[in-house]
């Protein structure tokens, strides 16, 4: 036996920051980003609208203050069937700035990785050369064997030195200092528990963080008890009893440390995995279950044939895999997060047409498809919140009547989500999606590596290299890429788009084949919303067929497309009925002037309708 020396290794936080705000324009756009969700009313869709950020900024005055977002998960590095699967499973800590705009929020390139672990050998040193980024992961065996003290003080330390310090900046149109302060910490609910120091465990007597209820009576539990909810009182109250048993609670929770940390205020909520992956998996798989086996309104076989023929548009790259009854049966459908949205998203087009309008399984979705649409909806009304706790208070009374069954712990936790959006705005910003996306690049770097030897070291530096790139370009990367660029424009185009949209003749204006901005991707043919309006009926809603494509003065993105008429939303398919009109009504906007600038889908029925579904709530 003897001893092998663990390093941690941690570039500060403030040195990111300030390279990266260093950048051209970045500094300016968030600013001026902020201003505009400050001056907008009536609706939220930024955790800096939310009434915990407003009650916390207050305390900084006139200083500029922005906030940063911590997330937490393990991700294995190796192969997960192999004999050595855990063995090189590290966690990994990222940190983003969520009131970036919204073109440049989601980059993963804008997601740092913020701690690092690495057990080595007495004679490995840090090779020179690491610089201007933070490195984020650890193995997850050092975590449980240090302590969450040990391993997370120097990150307490970097947060604290943000908010006291800040960084200073000298940036065209700025020249001061900026603060920053912990706004959430985000993960999945086994990663969360595991950080803050409550029991990971979900069978426990109690198993939530955010309220002491008992399991027993969580299991048919529909709306938040108030009474039951956790604060400091109780929590140092537990502490000293010190009995996870009776409190749920495992330790003293290290991030108290960072000033001004509130452990009930500032812990997030996962739409992924208490949704995609927890309720919508048990409603789906009942539904397809009671309605394939015992009523019987269509076979199982007949599904999945649809499955796999049906016309997914813009989602079929997250097309749903074939279902087995045995999965059904054990309520546990083997899909991604993404192919299960997808399959929430177009069930009613797959099978709506042969289920009565009045089943009452049938009704537990729509009542699941309710909420889903409100929780992945980036931009949510005053007084939403409200409308999600009768939703939810409904979803969970049908789900017990018609199942039979106990609720869940993943049910019990979407009691919660009202309070959530009123305190941070739209809960979509906060799911574990786009962080777990970041996940990848460090799995291909271990796959492209067959040396296991401090592959925490190996990820790190990789890492570095890709942020470094971008800090020595001194700008980001263009949100806008086109396909090639043609000058044949004919008249009509150029009389028309320059009477719709006042354009200057004396700027360039090209025609392009197709566009991606941010990645979302726009071609002949797909359906976008061209007009709506957010407090009116849904068949107030107009949609555009997108037939060409524009770039005019080398920046800004034109669509010219032909509208469609609406006839219906139709409740039971949670769809637009549509139709084309009988003379075309052309039509051209700037990309930005769009209500919704994610692309929908349109599908012809066996009946020959045509239906919109929506991709991303209005």
């Amino acid at each position: 036996m003897k001893n092998v020396p663990c390093y941690e290794y941690v570039i500060p936080l403030r040195k990111v920051l300030q390279s990266f705000f260093s950048l051209e324009s970045v500094l300016l756009e968030t600013l001026q980003y902020i201003k505009k969700l400050n001056s907008q009313e009536g609706y939220i869709g930024n955790f800096i609208q939310g009434s915990f950020w407003k009650s916390r900024v207050s305390r900084y005055g006139n200083r500029v203050v922005l906030p940063l977002f911590l997330f937490f998960d393990d991700f294995e590095t190796g192969n997960v069937l192999g004999s050595r699967s855990g063995v090189h499973k590290l966690g990994a800590m990222y940190v983003s700035v969520p009131c970036l705009p919204p073109w440049q929020v989601s980059v993963l390139s804008n997601i740092f990785l913020a701690l690092f672990i690495a057990s080595l050998y007495a004679n490995s040193t840090l090779p020179r050369g690491i610089t201007q980024t933070v490195v984020g992961g650890f193995h997850s065996s050092d975590r449980v064997s240090f302590g969450n003290r040990v391993i997370f003080q120097p990150l307490i330390d970097e947060f604290n030195y943000l908010s006291e310090n800040g960084i200073d900046l000298e940036v065209p149109g700025f020249k001061g200092t900026i603060y920053f302060e912990l706004g959430l910490i985000l993960g999945d609910n086994l990663g969360i528990h595991s950080l803050i120091g409550f029991v990971e465990s979900f069978s426990s007597n109690f198993p939530c963080r955010v309220c002491k209820v008992k399991k027993e009576v969580m299991w048919s539990q529909c709306r938040e008890d108030t009474s039951l909810l956790r604060n400091i009182s109780n929590y140092n109250a537990d502490l000293i009893a010190s009995n996870p048993s009776n409190s749920g609670i495992k330790e003293m929770c290290v991030w108290l440390d960072v000033k001004g940390f509130d452990l009930f205020q500032q812990v997030g909520c996962d739409v992924m995995h208490d949704v995609l992956e927890g309720v919508g998996k048990y409603v789906v798989s009942f539904v397809l279950t009671e309605l394939t086996t015992k009523k019987k309104y269509f076979s199982l076989e007949n599904f999945n044939k649809k499955l796999s023929t049906f016309s997914y548009g813009p989602d079929a790259k997250n097309k749903p895999f074939q279902l087995s009854r045995e999965h059904l049966m054990a309520g546990n459908i083997r899909l991604s997060a993404s192919e299960m949205l997808t399959l929430i998203r177009y069930l009613p087009l797959l099978v709506g047409h042969e289920v009565p309008r009045e089943d009452q399984v049938w009704k537990l979705y729509l009542s699941l498809r309710q909420v889903v649409e409100i929780l992945l909806s980036p931009i949510l009304l005053n007084g939403t919140a409200l409308y999600l706790q009768t939703l939810v208070d409904e979803l969970n009374e049908i789900y017990l009547e018609v199942t039979k069954t106990k609720l869940k712990p993943k049910f019990h936790n979407l009691v919660h989500y009202h309070s959530a959006i009123s305190k941070y705005g739209p809960v979509v910003h906060l799911w574990s999606m786009r962080f777990e996306a970041k996940h990848r690049l460090s799995k291909m770097a271990a796959r492209a590596s067959s040396n296991r030897i401090n592959i925490t070291l190996s990820l790190a530096m990789k890492q570095q290299l890709a942020l470094n790139e971008i800090f020595m370009k001194g700008k980001l990367s263009n949100v806008l890429s086109t396909g090639p660029k043609h000058n044949d424009l004919s008249l009509f185009d150029k009389v028309f788009l320059t009477r719709e949209l006042s354009l200057d003749n004396s700027k360039l204006l090209q025609r392009i084949n197709w566009a991606a901005m941010s990645s979302v991707r726009y071609d002949k043919g797909c359906i976008l919303v061209y007009d709506s309006k957010p407090q009116g009926d849904y068949d107030d809603v107009i949609f555009t067929v997108v037939d060409k494509l524009y770039l005019y003065d080398s920046t800004q993105l034109i669509i010219s497309g032909v509208t469609l008429d609406t006839i219906e939303f139709d409740d039971h398919l949670c769809t637009f009925k549509v139709k084309r009109p009988h003379i075309d009504n052309n039509i051209a906007i700037f990309y930005d002037s769009l209500p919704s600038q994610t692309p929908h889908t349109l599908n012809i029925h066996s009946d020959g309708n045509y239906y919109v579904t929506l991709r991303s709530p209005l």
